[in-house]
């Protein structure tokens, strides 16, 4: 794939992303923020370390995906996941945020921030 078509994928991709953030933003009140981890693990038992963005478990308003216990945040949760499901494609995500990151997306746009692990 060239170069110009990954960039226009790219752009292409951010602004989508941006979009349906801003839908769920704007029918949920209660969410602030959502927020998921992407990197390539250091070590897997000799297996190949291969990169992933966890879009499939995203934290809200800063609490980690299985520290919900709110009902109402965990619907909230659910369907910030289906939107990133439309996104997840590991390749993508790599190019769009990179690798050894947290990508932290709210009202007021997409923040990353290098993300420290074992």
């Amino acid at each position: 794939m060239g170069e110009i078509m990954l960039t226009e994928m790219e752009r292409t991709a951010r602004g989508l992303l941006i979009e349906q953030a801003q839908l769920l933003f704007e029918k949920h009140a209660a969410l602030e923020s959502f927020s998921w981890r992407q990197y390539t693990p250091y070590w897997i038992d000799g297996d190949a370390c291969n990169f992933s963005a966890e879009t499939n478990y995203p934290s809200i308003n800063g609490r980690d995906y299985y520290d919900l216990d709110d009902p109402a945040l965990k619907d909230i949760r659910d369907e910030v996941a289906k939107m990133l499901k439309t996104f997840n494609d590991d390749y993508l995500m790599f190019r769009l945020f990179g690798d050894h990151k947290t990508v932290k997306v709210n009202r007021e746009g997409i923040f990353v921030e290098t993300y420290e692990h074992d």
